[in-house]
């Protein structure tokens, strides 16, 4: 087994030995508190190999973040379903919220006020394939005043993206901020994102989910002369340099390395742990080679880090396995300029030397 694997083993062996039993609203679970686990890239990304991950689905939600979108038709679009069920919900929920106020359109007859049901999942996912809308009015409890919404079936309200890249009333892009600061003063000490937010959360229909990872940090570090040779191509080595340093700047050999640590209030051990773990490993990698540096280590905070009662036999099947003692690895496409966000495609995430486990078909709870 990696010592990635063994890592994140060890953190479900610690859940099942001291965790506390809880009721929560999305079921009975097992809970410890504030858990780190750190992963140096160098060696690879945290990818588990005890257990098959859907890192497919993992790379299409985290483009569908950075793109700053909060509709779920990029991802039904790309067969990624992860947030489907919640994106249903959240709008059964405005549904119900607002039935003896809903506006809808009746071709031939226009906007038409009056009750109507919720569509069923199936003609939801349609909906939203459709990008079809509704319109909402509704009075708020505040100041008894009237205020129209469109909805466009799919939204899931101010989630990850929003917050991400036009964050609160301000519509701050944090992503760019830290892109530009990494690129201007690599040494900043304020280097991060932030998706939980109360306004956000308080607002009057809310969001669907609320952020589970709120929170990460950038750190960089210049690297040695002798860390720059060995990432210098070997047919470049092969040849004669008076100065090295001159030389390696000409070939435009990375000079810093980046640093990553996240945070999470609530984590879903068996399920969100390794989706979380993957996702972030292939931001770093993403970040880096925009801002031309290596990833350097992946930094995990957990707060309440947790196991539903109905995912212990799952989890007790995967710490029995072996894995594999190669950590998986990730490239992007050879040749390409990757120098903004937009750059990266689904296609350009290269991941070798992969060979897990099967899938653990884990039951999945909101929290």
């Amino acid at each position: 087994m990696n010592k990635f694997d063994r890592q994140y083993l060890d953190l479900l062996q610690d859940i099942l030995d001291h965790g506390v039993k809880k009721q929560t609203r999305a079921g009975e679970v097992l809970s410890v508190f504030d858990r780190t686990m750190r992963f140096d890239l160098h060696e690879g990304i945290p990818l588990l190999t005890t257990k098959k991950v859907f890192y497919r689905g993992c790379i299409v939600e985290l483009l569908w973040f950075l793109s700053g979108n909060t509709n779920i038709k990029y991802l039904v679009d790309n067969n990624v379903n992860i947030w489907t069920d919640d994106a249903y919900r959240y709008y059964r929920e405005l549904c119900e919220k607002h039935n003896n106020d809903l506006q809808y359109y009746n071709e031939g007859e226009g906007y038409v006020y009056g009750e109507r049901k919720p569509l069923d999942k199936e003609d939801f996912i349609a909906s939203v394939q459709g990008e079809c809308v509704e319109q909402f009015i509704f009075r708020d409890p505040k100041d008894g005043q009237f205020y129209q919404c469109v909805y466009t079936y799919g939204d899931l309200g101010d989630v990850y993206g929003k917050q991400w890249r036009k964050y609160g009333h301000s519509g701050f892009d944090q992503i760019q901020n830290i892109i530009d600061t990494l690129r201007k003063n690599p040494d900043d000490r304020r280097m991060l994102c932030v998706a939980y937010n109360p306004d956000a959360l308080c607002a009057l229909d809310g969001v669907a989910l609320p952020p589970c990872h709120v929170m990460f940090q950038f750190w960089t570090r210049e690297l040695t002369e002798q860390e720059r040779l060995r990432l210098v191509p070997e047919d470049e080595l092969k040849k004669a340099a008076e100065d090295w340093t001159a030389r390696m700047d000409e070939l435009n050999i990375p000079k810093r390395e980046l640093s990553c640590s996240f945070s999470c209030r609530s984590q879903d051990g068996p399920l969100g742990t390794p989706f979380n773990l993957a996702s972030y490993s292939f931001l770093t990698h993403i970040i880096a080679k925009i801002v031309n540096m290596i990833p350097g280590e992946l930094i995990y905070h957990g707060g309440d880090c947790h196991i539903y009662t109905n995912q212990i036999d799952g989890v007790k099947e995967q710490l029995k396995r072996n894995g594999s003692d190669i950590i998986p690895k990730l490239k992007f496409t050879d040749g390409k300029e990757f120098k903004e966000i937009s750059d990266f495609k689904l296609e350009d995430f290269i991941i070798y030397d992969y060979n897990p486990d099967p899938v653990i078909k884990f039951p999945l709870s909101v929290g």
